[in-house]
C-alpha cells in the first residue's frame, strides 16, 4: 500500500495548514524547524484511517523520522486488520515510528515531540479532515471521475456538516 503525500493533491491547503515544530529545551534538536509532511494510502476502497507523517528537518534538509499514526479505537483496527494480535494493533491505532524506514541519530527525540503534538485535539481533527479529503479524491481518480492530478477542494461553510463525518457543523468541528 503505497502512501503519497497530501500536497501531491492538495498543494493550498498543504502550504496553509502544514504543522512545524520547533524545540529548544534540547541541544541535539534546537535551532531546527521540522515540517510534519502528511502521507495517506492511495489504494482504492481503503479506509485504514491513518497518516504516516514525515518529518522533515529544515536545518539537515532530510527526512529525520516516519512517524505512523491511527486515530480510531483498538476495536476499529482488530476490525479493519481481520487480527486480535495486540502488538500489532497497538502499532496501528496511535503514534508508533515506522519500522520500515531509516531511522536517524535523532528518530526517537523527535518522535516523542510528534507524540505530544498528536496529543492536541486541533491538530489530529485537521488530519482527518484531510484524510477525507485524500480518500474521496482517491475515490474519483479509481472511477475515472477525475484525471487531473492537482485540485481544489471546496472547504465547507461554517453552518455546513463537517467533513470528517462527525456529524457537528464545520464551526463546532473542525473550523477551530
Amino acid at each position: 500500500m503505497p502512501f503519497i503525500p497530501f500536497h501531491n493533491y492538495f498543494p493550498e491547503i498543504a502550504e496553509k495548514e502544514s504543522r512545524t515544530i520547533q524545540v529548544f529545551n534540547d541541544p541535539k534538536l534546537a535551532g531546527d524547524h521540522f515540517l510534519l509532511m502528511e502521507l495517506f494510502c492511495d489504494e482504492p476502497k481503503c479506509d485504514c484511517r491513518r497518516v504516516m507523517l514525515n518529518v522533515f528537518s529544515l536545518k539537515r534538509k532530510s527526512i529525520v523520522a516516519v512517524i505512523n499514526f491511527g486515530w480510531e479505537s483498538e476495536k476499529f483496527y482488530e476490525n479493519w486488520f481481520g487480527s486480535k494480535d495486540k502488538k500489532l494493533i497497538r502499532e496501528l491505532r496511535g503514534p508508533s515510528i515506522n519500522d520500515l524506514s531509516e531511522r536517524t541519530d535523532i528518530t526517537k527525540k523527535i518522535f516523542e515531540h510528534v507524540k505530544l503534538t498528536l496529543e492536541n485535539h486541533i491538530f489530529v481533527q485537521r488530519i482527518k479532515l484531510h484524510y477525507v479529503f485524500f480518500r474521496e479524491h482517491i475515490e474519483k481518480l479509481a472511477s475515472g471521475e477525475l484525471t487531473n492530478i492537482s485540485h481544489s477542494i471546496k472547504m465547507p461553510g461554517r453552518n455546513d456538516l463537517c467533513s470528517c463525518g462527525s456529524g457537528k457543523k464545520f464551526k463546532n468541528c473542525c473550523l477551530s
